[in-house]
C-alpha cells in the first residue's frame, strides 16, 4: 500500500460571483491550487438549477492544517459581509504531500 500523508480539505459551495474574490483569497494565503466547478441542487435556500445568471459553484481546496485558519478566517469575513456561503472542512490523505505545499503560481 502506498504511504499516505495527511491533509486538510475545504469544500465551499457559494455563488459564481465570488469566484475571483475566492481565488484571490487563495493566492493571497498561499495554496497550492484550487478546483471550481458548476454546482446545483437544493437546500435551505430553495433548488438552485444552474440555470439562473448567477449560478452556484463547488470549490475545493486540498491544502496543510497549518494554512487552514487563514483561509478560514477570510471565508468567515465574507460570510460577515453578506455573502452566503456552505464550508465544509475534513481531513483527507494524499500521496503526494509536495503538491499541497507550493504555491500555485510560483
Amino acid at each position: 500500500m502506498a504511504n499516505l500523508y495527511p491533509e486538510k480539505l475545504i469544500t465551499i459551495i457559494t455563488t459564481s460571483m465570488l469566484e475571483e474574490r475566492l481565488v484571490r483569497v487563495f493566492h493571497e494565503r498561499g495554496t497550492s491550487g484550487y478546483t471550481i466547478v458548476p454546482a446545483r441542487g437544493a437546500g435551505s435556500r430553495g433548488e438552485q438549477t444552474g440555470m439562473d445568471f448567477d449560478a452556484n459553484i463547488l470549490v475545493k481546496v486540498v491544502l496543510p492544517a497549518d494554512r487552514m485558519d487563514p483561509v478560514l478566517g477570510d471565508l468567515k469575513r465574507l460570510i460577515g459581509q453578506g455573502h452566503h456561503l456552505t464550508i465544509y472542512v475534513g481531513d483527507v490523505a494524499v500521496i503526494r504531500p509536495e503538491k499541497f505545499t507550493k504555491p500555485f503560481g510560483a
